[in-house]
């Protein structure tokens, strides 16, 4: 079960518990013997988060001060979006292995992603 909590300015925030980090691994279809953590600088230009490649599975963590507008394909924008990450908000990624970019509402900062192969 995610657990909710609140950001600075009372939105709700879901994170990922380890748990389900696992159970993605497992729902992408086996275990992952490799996890590979990368820090991509984000701003509010779009930026690729992670190239096409294969993998069971990727967790996305917003580690900026604003939201980040994740986006499956090419050049992500506050219009065009896959879904919004608050600040300090975890997606995880099962079934998807395309190119993922984002790009941020404000201010700069890091999204950081763990790739399961």
């Amino acid at each position: 079960m995610p657990i909710s909590v609140r950001d600075a300015n009372g939105n709700a925030v879901t994170v990922a518990t380890p748990d389900e980090v696992i159970d993605a691994i497992n729902a992408a279809g086996g275990k992952s013997s490799t996890a590979t953590v990368t820090t991509v600088a984000t701003s509010t230009t779009s930026a690729t988060l992670k190239a096409a490649t294969s993998r069971h599975g990727l967790v996305i963590y917003n580690d900026a001060p604003s939201r980040l507008f994740v986006k499956f394909g090419a050049t992500a924008s506050a219009s065009d979006y896959t879904y919004a990450l608050q600040p300090a908000e975890t997606r995880i990624v099962r079934e998807y292995i395309g190119r993922i970019d984002g790009i941020l509402e404000g201010d700069s900062g890091t999204a950081r992603i763990t790739e399961l192969t």
